[in-house]
């Protein structure tokens, strides 16, 4: 990420733990299926709730970390977000890069 402000890059991580961001990943790679959940959250759609879905990926990605190291933990993390991204790079980084641009100039964002 050479080249880019230190305002950039913490409004780009922001974005990437965001909860919303983690469940848009988690529906990517297909994790609601796998999830294991009581009848009452079943029965009321839990498995598409945001919050249950970045919960199980923050969840897997910690397992992953715990069982193969920081190395194959990161990989796992930058391809799954790299593949989020490029969806995002038009649109949504976009807005994050001209939200940076009003933060420098001291504009209300």
């Amino acid at each position: 990420m050479h080249g880019l402000s230190e305002d950039l890059l913490s409004l780009m991580r922001a974005k990437l733990v965001r909860g919303s961001t983690l469940a848009e990943v988690a529906r990517e790679i297909n994790l609601a299926p796998h999830l294991r959940l009581g009848s009452g959250e079943r029965k009321s759609g839990g498995r598409q709730r945001d919050s249950i879905l970045a919960d199980a990926f923050e969840a897997v990605i910690g397992a992953i970390h715990e069982d193969s190291g920081i190395q194959a933990c990161t990989k796992t993390v930058e391809k799954l977000f790299s593949q989020a991204g490029q969806t995002t790079r038009s649109g949504k980084l976009e807005r994050c890069k001209n939200s940076s641009a009003r933060i420098s100039s001291g504009a209300t964002v």
